[in-house]
């Protein structure tokens, strides 16, 4: 109780997160157990969290989707645009095409081509290095790596990124991804490649694909050091119960650090018990102050037995 009564006054509007219920019932329950005025507290149904789009805690920058849903086709039709105009050496045209690619990437219906998209990092690469921009080169080049780590340099491409291609191949830096929750079915995707709980990724951006309820989505994300990917979609309904197992409410806190705006710390009402969950530089910690009552035991009926199968017939 020690850290509610020292860390919280100072914060306004501190969340109740619930699941159901009366919002009211909720705030003065929190208010009588912890001595906070009602109006210093707000509740908000897990609910609204679970509709939140996915963002980044730690070392991680997620950047989402601001124009119309896109096809792989129409990223590899910018492609193609932008290869024509490097062999008809218009310079503004390839630039054009490429910027409007990485644009609808970030905005993909279906898993991205990673052979493809490597390729078109590469030219933005190559391009950067022929105007003199190394650490842009540099940058674009690593994310072509992240697509396909077996990536050639095509020819008709300006030579000038081929020596930073080959440093990078060798000199790169990675940090673990954690995303969060995990054992959700397919996906996610990073780059175009489905990965596990956690992936070691290089510094830079990352192309990050998920299922949801509306169905694949895309985003990009910076990685510039150990970072989890909260997917708030992919929780299930009842992610509140995780909160009575001091085992299993880890992922359940990183929801509300990274769903929650401006995240400090939040009191979670569930099962007429009390939990505290204060942010920490690399996601969230949970103070039990309330215990919640158990989950009911569900006992398995056996099946009846089918009528007319009492028994066997004897034969004769």
């Amino acid at each position: 109780m020690l850290i509610s009564l020292l860390v919280l006054p100072a914060l306004a509007g501190i969340p109740v997160v619930h699941d159901g219920g009366d919002p009211a019932a909720h705030v003065a329950a929190a208010a009588e157990r912890t001595g906070l005025p009602a109006d210093q507290l707000t509740a908000i149904d897990v609910s609204t969290l679970l509709d939140e789009p996915p963002s980044a805690l730690g070392k991680g920058v997620v950047r989402r989707c601001a124009r119309t849903p896109a096809r792989m086709t129409d990223v590899r039709t910018q492609l193609v645009r932008a290869d024509a105009a490097v062999a008809e050496g218009d310079a503004v045209s390839v630039f054009d095409h490429l910027d409007l690619a990485l644009a609808q990437l970030g905005c993909l219906t279906e898993v991205a081509d990673p052979d493809e998209v490597a390729l078109g990092f590469l030219l933005r690469g190559a391009l950067a290095a022929e105007q003199g921009d190394t650490e842009a080169a540099q940058s674009e080049i690593r994310t072509a790596l992240a697509f396909d780590a077996d990536v050639v340099w095509p020819p008709g491409y300006p030579v000038a990124g081929q020596e930073i291609l080959a440093a990078e191949l060798t000199d790169q830096i990675r940090h673990d991804v954690r995303v969060v929750p995990d054992d959700t079915g397919a996906g996610p995707w990073v780059d175009g490649a489905e990965v596990g709980e956690t992936t070691p990724l290089a510094e830079g951006l990352h192309l990050i694909q998920y299922g949801s309820r509306q169905g694949l989505q895309s985003a990009w994300m910076v990685v510039d050091g150990p970072a989890a990917l909260v997917v708030p979609d992919r929780f299930p309904a009842r992610v509140l119960d995780t909160f009575l197992d001091a085992e299993a409410h880890q992922e359940a806190a990183l929801l509300l650090a990274a769903a929650l705006d401006d995240f400090e710390a939040a009191y979670v009402a569930h099962r007429d018990g009390l939990w505290l969950v204060v942010a920490e530089s690399a996601g969230a910690s949970v103070e039990e102050l309330v215990a919640g009552e158990p989950l009911p035991v569900v006992v398995e009926q056996p099946e009846p037995e089918p009528k007319g199968k009492k028994g066997r017939r004897r034969t004769k």
